[in-house]
């Protein structure tokens, strides 16, 4: 079978560096021996020196495209009228200018194009891998399983893997939602207080809406430096993970069969799998990042960190990531089966016991050390 030819939209606004920077990464990646499209899509921002950067760069690839907007669109509008660049294409890569990819990015993204069109129940697929929740902070483990991904309510707009018609789909849906506060209660307060040029804002909205997922790698094909721009103040190092550096999707298929996916929801908590539901005898969800609220659990038994007026079962949290203590039923006093209405709200935020436990116990004199450098940098005396 022929590999299909998707094209690649790079959405850039006024920074000519990290337009060049991303540009360049595409040109090292490897391609098939074929005509892959490269359009360069431009906010108007007025004269900043991107679209001369855009038209001077060469293509080896294939075909250029440098699309100039007459008009300032904004990130959303902007980022929606990328999406009419599928033409005759069934999918499309989108990237924001301030990531790279992986040289084996494009092996990837025809694989997992495969594999979007098997699994009804997925929306788009992500080329980045998350190693920390960006709602607490702290360090994410998806759960390993057979498969080459793993599925969340959650979406990321860096770099992504659409279908066409999936976008069609979303779009009708925003038609209709995207003025409203429609199904702002079922994600993460996080996302309501996004701008609303923030178009991922909506497309969690609508994950959760029509019960979608994005499909993720466990390793990363792209990596995102968050440069100054419309979100972010100042550059951060955050976002920065390690990239897949070899060709071995060139030479084996990808897998992804739905019933051995490792499933997360709105709030990046793993969903229970039917044998772990039998082995604990009710059907509950997770909660052990606490980022839902109370009136936000969908089920009468929660499996939390928080504390219970009453537990059905308590674990331990030596295991890392903590739902490893449930699936291996390690008892202990830490995590609590309990019924919904049993759960105390109490604090949502991490504790410093469970920073440690999430990101690995740095040492006290270290933590000192970064609690005086935040200290001096908030007064201004250390930059």
């Amino acid at each position: 079978m022929t590999a299909e030819l998707i094209p690649i939209v790079v959405s850039g606004y006024n920074r000519p560096e990290p337009l060049l920077r991303i540009l360049g990464s595409l040109r090292r990646a490897r391609y098939p021996q074929a005509d892959v499209k490269l359009y360069i899509s431009l906010d108007n921002a007025g004269p900043n020196g991107a679209r001369e950067a855009a038209e001077a760069f060469e293509w080896p690839h294939g075909t250029k495209h440098v699309l100039a907007r007459q008009q300032h669109l904004g990130m959303r509008d902007h980022s929606f009228a990328c999406m009419d660049l599928f033409e005759d294409s069934e999918h499309l890569v989108f990237l924001e200018d301030d990531s790279v990819v992986g040289r084996d990015f494009y092996h990837y993204a025809v694989q997992a194009a495969r594999c979007m069109d098997k699994l009804d129940d997925v929306f788009a697929a992500s080329l980045y891998a998350f190693d920390f929740c960006e709602y607490d902070g702290l360090k994410f483990s998806p759960v390993p399983t057979e498969e080459d991904f793993f599925v969340m309510k959650s979406a990321t707009t860096w770099g992504v893997l659409f279908s066409k018609r999936c976008w069609l789909q979303f779009r009708e849906w925003h038609k209709r939602h995207g003025g409203t506060d429609d199904w702002a209660d079922h994600v993460p307060a996080t996302v309501n207080e996004w701008p609303v040029t923030s178009w991922k804002k909506y497309i969690n909205r609508y994950l959760s809406a029509q019960s979608k997922n994005f499909l993720y790698p466990y390793i990363s094909h792209l990596s995102h430096f968050a440069d100054p721009g419309t979100h972010f103040d100042e550059a951060s190092d955050n976002f920065q993970v390690p990239v897949m550096v070899n060709n071995r999707h060139a030479r084996r298929s990808l897998s992804c069969e739905a019933g051995n996916l490792a499933r997360y929801d709105e709030f990046w908590e793993i969903m229970p799998p039917e044998w772990l539901i039998d082995e604990v005898g009710v059907e509950f969800e997770f909660d052990l990042r606490r980022i839902k609220t109370p009136t936000q659990f969908r089920k009468d038994h929660v499996l939390t960190s928080r504390d219970v007026a009453a537990a059905v079962k308590s674990y331990d949290n030596s295991l890392f990531p903590l739902e490893m203590n449930v699936f291996e039923d390690r008892t202990g006093t830490a995590l609590h089966l309990a019924r919904a209405a049993d759960v105390r709200a109490g604090r949502s935020d991490p504790t410093p016991g469970e920073v440690r436990k999430y990101m690995k116990n740095i040492g006290r004199r270290r933590e000192l050390d970064l609690a005086a450098d935040g200290l001096l940098r908030k007064l201004g005396l250390r930059r």
